[in-house]
């Protein structure tokens, strides 16, 4: 069968039709998982060869397909998990018009912010009206850990790119690629993990 490309008309991205995304989707709407693979091997099917289809068709046909063979509780479950959440931007006229990422991506580049940056900028905005959206609390109890694991993702991030400035690249690449011996050594150490026979196999390949 030809490659399907999946495309999201707002975002303008196109996206190759990968049936285990659908079995996952399928999963959550309480489909075990031969009934989801067989459903979406039979969606796949009937697609055919076409070659593009949009994210709200494809929604649709699977939408369909659940409500007349697995009933309108799954059906309603998988279009819950799958709603296209927009979210509305007022201009300044009063219009409403839909937030567009890489539109106020562009804009941020304009000012002088860096693509990387306004690309992780935007990310933030879009996550905390998500998160609301989803009833998402951000409260926690262990604050000083998360700040402790800032920290030290920093520290290495850091630490890494002062290595390829000061040695040479092979050598920081290989002190790079030892890092899952440290991980399993600390996690002995810290997190009192058993030093198993299997690990030491691991580690010793």
């Amino acid at each position: 069968m030809a490659k399907i490309l999946v495309e999201d008309p707002e975002e303008h991205t196109k996206v190759p039709f990968l049936r285990g995304i659908l079995i996952r989707s399928l999963q959550d709407a309480g489909l075990p998982f031969k009934e989801a693979y067989r459903f979406a091997s039979d969606i796949r099917s009937e697609l055919g060869d076409e070659q593009l289809i949009t994210n709200h068709a494809l929604h649709r046909l699977v939408h369909k397909r659940l409500q007349t063979t697995k009933g309108e509780t799954i059906a309603s479950r998988y279009l819950e998990h799958n709603l296209p959440y927009t979210i509305m931007v007022e201009q300044r006229n009063g219009q409403l018009t839909p937030f567009s990422r890489l539109e106020y991506q562009h804009c941020l580049e304009t000012i002088g912010l860096e693509s990387g940056e306004a690309s992780n900028f935007v990310a933030l905005l879009l996550l905390l009206p998500l998160l609301r959206h989803n009833h998402v609390s951000l409260k926690t109890t262990c604050l000083h850990l998360h700040l402790l694991r800032a920290i030290a993702g920093l520290s290495a991030m850091y630490l890494y790119f002062y290595a390829l400035n000061h040695l040479h690249l092979a050598d920081a690449l290989l002190l790079n690629y030892t890092s899952p011996v440290f991980i399993a050594v600390f996690a002995v150490v810290w997190l009192k993990e058993k030093w198993t026979l299997s690990r030491r196999l691991a580690l010793g390949q």
